[in-house]
């Protein structure tokens, strides 16, 4: 049971760690994107032809989604991540270790850490609960402003009552507009609020991997939870920080899908249409500046990893105890967790020293994120 093994090896490749301090994240990633995006370009260019086909077969097949996006797309993305930090290296990529990347996806230090299920159902309850809120609204004011809307629900209530035919009063529905607009509205609010919460949650957990490769070995949920520790302990900063580098891209996703939405609405009458140019709209829009946004979650992870240290051996000194306790450990293994920990101990001070040092020292590297050995992701 190892929470800190890889600590200490990562600190002889980050001595430059701690003098990101000196700019602020958005300015590292926008001058490693600038410096990068033409080496990472093939890369972006076969990812967005990979997000065309998913969404074009989900246009015609929609339930393909459900398995196309976290069985594909996702991995595919998590390769694309781990691609932006290889390159870095300066290393030339090619179709093998892109490859290995994409399989490294579902090894067990990384798979789930971004929780892709969890976020899903989690995005969908805020969908329904933004759509039940409007839906109420819409409600109490047309009821008050349309007679259309009003004969609309009058007579669903009098087929209901009368026990209609459901074909029948189903029909009616779809053809009347009072209603369809209601219905729409509706549509459009739960799905997208849920995409934007979706949207968000990947976003914050696509710091998860450069964790695991800092501060954990193989325990992909310990990773997550030691990011969230992390986080709280400098959660002010750390969000001022995420914030202020990536609310551009925020930006381009709201207007790439609504525009999206618009722009289907000129020839479909279809809110599932519209939503789904709308995803397109937001794909296309931020595909070009995906690698900045991997940037950011990198330099965040360097800036921040004192912290994460920190939060993860407070959790292996709690997990050792409750072990002991429980008389769940041999003395060997008792003693080679506490000498683990006593070792991460030694690799956060460092950090720290460094980070103090940093301070001092004149920042003349542009970008101040860390090079990551291709073993780390999987490689052999």
């Amino acid at each position: 049971m190892t929470f800190m093994s890889s600590t200490e090896k990562k600190m002889e490749n980050n001595q430059e760690t701690a003098k990101t301090a000196k700019k602020s994240i958005k300015d590292i990633a926008w001058g490693r994107y600038k410096k990068e995006w033409k080496k990472i370009l093939p890369t972006s260019f076969n990812f967005f032809m990979v997000m065309a086909i998913v969404l074009a077969v989900g246009y015609f097949f929609p339930a393909t989604l459900y398995i196309t996006i976290p069985f594909v797309l996702v991995p595919f993305l998590f390769a694309y991540e781990m691609s932006s930090s290889y390159i870095k290296k300066g290393s030339p990529m090619n179709n093998q270790t892109f490859s290995r990347f994409y399989m490294s996806y579902y090894a067990p230090n990384f798979f789930g850490c971004y929780r892709i299920v969890y976020h899903f159902f989690l995005s969908l309850l805020w969908g329904l609960l933004a759509s039940f809120i409007v839906a109420c609204v819409y409600y109490l004011i047309a009821m008050n402003v349309s007679d259309s809307f009003v004969t609309a629900i009058n007579y669903v209530m009098e087929q209901i009552e009368a026990g209609g035919n459901i074909n029948n009063l189903s029909q009616y529905l779809s053809s009347n507009t009072a209603f369809l607009y209601y219905s729409n509205t509706v549509t459009a609010v739960q799905f997208g609020v849920g995409f934007y919460f979706f949207m968000h949650y990947m976003s914050y957990y696509g710091l998860s991997p450069y964790i695991h490769m800092i501060v954990v070995g193989d325990n992909v949920r310990a990773a997550n939870a030691i990011m969230v520790g992390g986080i709280r302990l400098v959660k002010k900063d750390f969000w001022k920080d995420y914030y202020s580098a990536l609310w551009p891209l925020l930006v381009l996703m709201i207007v790439g899908f609504l525009g999206g939405g618009a722009l289907a609405m000129l020839w479909s009458g279809s809110v599932y249409d519209w939503l789904l140019i709308g995803f397109a709209g937001a794909g296309i829009f931020l595909t070009p500046f995906i690698p900045y946004y991997f940037y950011v979650m990198e330099s965040l992870s360097q800036k921040y990893k004192g912290a994460f240290a920190k939060y993860s051996i407070s959790l292996a000194q709690r997990t050792l105890k409750e072990l002991e306790d429980a008389q769940r450990l041999s003395e060997g293994e008792a003693q080679a967790l506490k000498k683990s920990i006593d070792d991460a101990k030694k690799a956060s001070e460092a950090i720290d020293a460094q980070d103090n040092e940093g301070k001092d020292d004149d920042d003349k590297d542009e970008d101040h994120t860390n090079h990551h050995d291709k073993d780390e992701y999987g490689g052999k």
